[in-house]
């Protein structure tokens, strides 16, 4: 498939390597801030990272996401050290890594649904999820999430599993008792 542009053209070859960054190195994510206030506005984010120390990588990543038209945020992130299990730690080669963020729902749903495809991971199943969580957000704008939205949100959680994910999930479940009490 290719994704024509102004600029250039996409291959099938590079969205399938871009794929494998995302798939090794990168992250999708749908966060929910937990301030009071993001929680009262019921504030859902999502995130398409690909993060790397290796310039060229990010480099060629970054070229790719551009000529798709999608526009992202180049970062620095500082590396934490991994630790051992007896208490020293392995540092990592490089201590800064650089990082593609795309934030803007419209983006990551144009590059997750070109991605999907030949992701391997279990970022797939959470990409389908989030594409799902975009394409029922962005015709809405900024009107309150509704019982579809949170849904989504909550079966993207539980896919997700983890401290987080529990966490998150006891919130939803609460939206969701909100939901019944006033139906």
């Amino acid at each position: 498939m290719n994704i024509d542009n102004q600029q250039a053209t996409v291959t099938e070859t590079e969205l399938a390597w871009l794929a494998g960054v995302l798939d090794s190195d990168g992250s999708v994510q749908l966060t929910m801030p937990q301030s009071t206030r993001a929680k009262r506005q019921r504030v859902v984010n999502v995130w398409v990272d690909f993060s790397n120390s290796d310039a060229g990588l990010i480099e060629k990543a970054s070229d790719i996401i551009t000529r798709m038209g999608i526009s992202f945020h180049l970062a620095n992130k500082k590396v934490k050290p991994i630790f051992k299990e007896g208490g020293g730690k392995f540092l990592p080669r490089k201590e800064i890594c650089l990082a593609i963020r795309i934030g803007k729902l419209s983006n990551a749903k144009i590059i997750l649904e070109q991605l999907i495809p030949y992701l391997a991971s279990q970022k797939g199943p959470a990409s389908r999820l989030i594409v799902n969580f975009c394409k029922t957000r962005i015709p809405k704008g900024r009107k309150p999430y509704d019982l579809e939205d949170v849904l989504i949100v909550k079966e993207y959680f539980e896919h997700k599993g983890g401290k987080t994910g529990k966490r998150n999930l006891e919130y939803l479940n609460g939206v969701l008792n909100d939901y019944e009490r006033s139906a």
